[in-house]
């Protein structure tokens, strides 16, 4: 990571893909069969327990491609699921009541402007970044910290976010005092 300043800018890196399948075999799960029945894997003693989540899709679902995926549980034993998807820690969470919403590892930076290098977006004159390794938090943390400096600051900022499962660069939502 490039170093940052305050006042200095940020540039988005460049990502390549990741194998699905390779990161929810590479951890050990634990089961929880929802209310409607449907069988999720999670596992809340790990880093980052928001980002890995799966769902069973059923006999013809297509998620991973409609894939077998044998799943590693905490005790050892094997569950394998067709076809399962990836979700998020809202629907574990409506769907269970496990809460990992607060149990995603972020990073991002928040400035008070954005600009264009090709591909790459570069938000400016930064006013907060996290530490190299990221913080453990809600997913949507920088976006809500932005929205909040946004308002103490009264005008519009730019923020990037990153996690396992993404980024998100963009502006702030929240109405600045006028």
């Amino acid at each position: 990571m490039e170093t940052l300043t305050i006042g200095g800018k940020f540039t988005t890196p460049g990502y390549s893909m990741i194998s699905g399948q390779a990161e929810a075999v590479s951890r050990p799960f634990k089961l929880h069969t929802s209310r409607t029945g449907l069988r999720y894997l999670y596992n809340d003693d790990l880093p980052d327990a928001g980002a890995h989540i799966y769902v069973e899709g059923g006999p013809r679902s297509q998620g991973f491609g409609g894939a077998i995926i044998p799943f590693r549980l905490t005790d050892d034993t094997i569950l394998e699921l067709r076809g399962p998807w990836h979700t998020n820690s809202d629907d574990l969470f409506s769907a269970t009541g496990v809460d990992l919403r607060s149990c995603h590892v972020t990073w991002g930076c928040i400035g008070t402007g954005r600009d264009h290098k090709g591909m790459a977006s570069i938000i400016t004159n930064l006013l907060h970044f996290d530490p190299p390794d990221g913080i453990e938090g809600a997913f949507s943390r920088i976006e809500h910290l932005a929205n909040s400096m946004a308002l103490a600051h009264g005008a519009e900022l730019a923020f990037y976010s990153e996690s396992r499962g993404g980024s998100q660069c963009g502006f702030t939502r929240a109405h600045p005092k006028l």
